[in-house]
């Protein structure tokens, strides 16, 4: 794990052993949230304009939900719906696991 290149999604234990590397492709990813039944992470990809990504925690799976724009993703405790906020206007947004049903709350 290297901890002086872009910012990437990884598994780890409780000592700070490298579990899984989910992500390495030397673009930031950033503000990961864990589904509550563990099997799923959003997190955002820091492009020119941010985007959503979702990955299995197994690695695989990866599969990107937002256009750009979009930022701080996370799960509704149900886990059938991810929140997220535009960079500009700040507004946050709902949308169901898969991307789809895009909507302003």
């Amino acid at each position: 794990m290297n901890l002086e290149g872009p910012r990437e999604i990884a598994i780890i234990d409780t000592s700070g052993n490298l579990i899984a590397q989910l992500t390495n492709d030397g673009i930031d990813d950033v503000n990961p949230s864990v589904s509550m039944d563990g099997l799923n992470i959003v997190f955002e990809k820091s492009l020119k304009y941010g985007q959503i990504f979702r990955i299995k925690t197994d690695g695989s799976e990866l599969t990107r939900l937002s256009d750009g724009n979009s930022i701080n993703p996370d799960w509704s405790p149900d886990g059938n719906w991810i929140t997220f906020s535009l960079e500009s206007p700040r507004f946050i947004w709902i949308m169901s696991k898969d991307g789809s049903l895009k909507r302003r709350l």
